[in-house]
């Protein structure tokens, strides 16, 4: 009987050991929460996957609103997925990308100059062709300056009028290839 016993929980162990170490794709995603009435959130952005220096690209938004936003201006900035430099920087990076602030702070700033460059400086540009639905989608037309060939997102937030104030959007960003145009 004992060595039933024992061996009924080394089975147990054994299948709680395998099973915890197998990879399990999650059938289903969590949605997002609603939109609150006046909240504007970036849903989407498609640009040409190919980008040159100081080259015109029109960039299309998609978003869900509830109401119609004026939407004041798109911010965007180029990014590069590895780290350059340990710490202070990297952290600086990292708590704004995982928040929905701004992206032009100090430590943005300071990581858009000199040597360890990980993304370029803000650039903004005006909303065109809004067009309110579900979802909802704008276009901007943006040029390709201080673009390096290490920068592989693309990222952008927009400013849009709510109430009597101003607010912005949450973060989205796309992957993108620089290449050198040669001329």
């Amino acid at each position: 009987m004992k060595d039933r016993l024992r061996l009924v929980f080394l089975w147990g162990v054994f299948s709680f050991l395998a099973s915890s170490c197998a990879e399990i794709e999650p059938t289903f995603k969590f949605r997002e929460q609603p939109v609150k009435t006046g909240e504007m959130r970036l849903l989407n952005l498609d640009v040409s996957e190919t980008i040159g220096e100081d080259l015109p690209y029109d960039v299309r938004i998609t978003f869900e609103a509830m109401g119609q936003p004026q939407i004041k201006r798109v911010c965007f900035r180029w990014l590069s997925e590895k780290a350059s430099v340990p710490s202070p920087s990297l952290y600086c990076y990292t708590w704004e990308a995982q928040t929905d602030r701004g992206i032009d702070s100090a430590c943005t700033r300071w990581l858009a100059e000199g040597p360890y460059a990980l993304s370029s400086p803000l650039f903004c540009a005006n909303a065109e062709n809004v067009q309110y639905g579900n979802p909802g989608q704008f276009n901007v037309r943006i040029r390709s300056r201080n673009v390096e060939q290490y920068y592989n997102r693309l990222e952008a937030y927009a400013e849009y009028q709510r109430g009597a104030d101003t607010d912005i959007t949450n973060k989205i960003s796309t992957k993108v290839r620089v290449e050198k145009v040669e001329q």
